[in-house]
């Protein structure tokens, strides 16, 4: 081996050598401080456990004195129209949604503070669509003292709703049964009609069997022209016959927009419990003693230095 080689050998170990110095210093220098802040904290205990037990403190009166909140809601199903057995949706329940959400609700909110202008205006009412389904649900949610509030507004922001569309499954429905007048009127006529006819083609039948040769050729041609007669009047009733059967139907099967559940209070308050917040009052306590704690002993330094 040249003696460049030996150098450059020698070179790459002193890199080495220092590298893993420098890496040893650096985890010397975490495991002080790591030290160095439990002694601090150590040092500091009596302020942490008085500022952890000062904020668990504040946080179980405030669990044991906040009044309950509980939920409010209402559920409405949109109604449908019937065409032919299949049913139509009298509205799109995203579209039912938004004018919950834009224009009912405003105005019921609205309604509400300019008849308590004293009220806090923070009433706050939500409208939701469940993933996959076609019913609304208008909630909020209060203590029992409101309770009264919001089960008012909520119902009548249902209402508005229910009121629109089925407005319009009422002129849907009067168009049917106008419908249905004019489809009886009809088979009444060709009813009468039918009467008639038959009476005419007994008429010629019974002058067809008393002279059978004198009136043969005429005869028979009248016969075969009133059985045509008979015959169409025969498949526009039945055709008209099904038609109002099918319009009766859809009537009957057609539904309205309503609630499905009225204004109900959720059984359990909801939001954190006692425990709970108990629980993280002292997580949070623990967390600002520390963060506290170090940061005294940070600025006494500093005033030494």
């Amino acid at each position: 081996m040249s003696n460049s080689d030996n150098q450059n050998l020698a070179v790459d170990q002193a890199l080495i050598n220092t590298k893993t110095y420098s890496v040893r210093e650096h985890a010397d220098d975490d495991e002080i401080s790591l030290f160095e802040i439990w002694l601090i904290l150590a040092r500091k205990k009596k302020l942490i456990l008085i500022i952890c037990l000062l904020v668990t403190l504040a946080g179980s009166l405030y669990a044991l004195t906040k009044p309950d909140v509980y939920g409010y809601s209402a559920t409405l199903q949109l109604g449908a129209l019937f065409a032919d057995g299949h049913e139509i949706s009298i509205d799109d329940i995203k579209n039912a949604e938004s004018k919950l959400k834009e224009v009912y609700l405003p105005v019921v909110l609205n309604d509400y503070y300019n008849k308590t202008p004293a009220s806090e205006k923070n009433i706050k009412i939500n409208v939701s669509v469940p993933k996959e389904s076609k019913i609304l649900i208008i909630s909020g949610s209060s203590t029992e003292k409101d309770a009264s509030i919001y089960q008012d507004l909520i119902n009548k922001t249902g209402i508005h709703l229910i009121e629109n569309l089925n407005e319009v499954i009422k002129t849907k429905k009067k168009l049917a049964s106008e419908q249905v007048i004019k489809i009886t009127k009809r088979l009444q006529i060709l009813a009468e009609s039918e009467k008639d006819l038959n009476a005419r083609i007994e008429s010629f039948d019974k002058s067809f069997k008393s002279t059978p040769i004198d009136n043969s050729g005429t005869t028979a041609l009248v016969i075969t022209e009133l059985n045509n007669q008979k015959l169409q009047m025969n498949r526009e009733k039945y055709s008209l016959e099904s038609l109002l059967l099918n319009i009766e139907s859809d009537l009957k099967l057609s539904k309205e927009t309503k609630f499905l559940t009225s204004v109900t209070q959720s059984i359990e308050p909801i939001g954190l419990n006692t425990k709970m917040i108990i629980l993280l009052s002292l997580l949070f306590g623990l967390i600002l003693a520390v963060f506290i704690a170090l940061a005294t002993d940070l600025i006494g330094k500093l005033k030494v230095n």
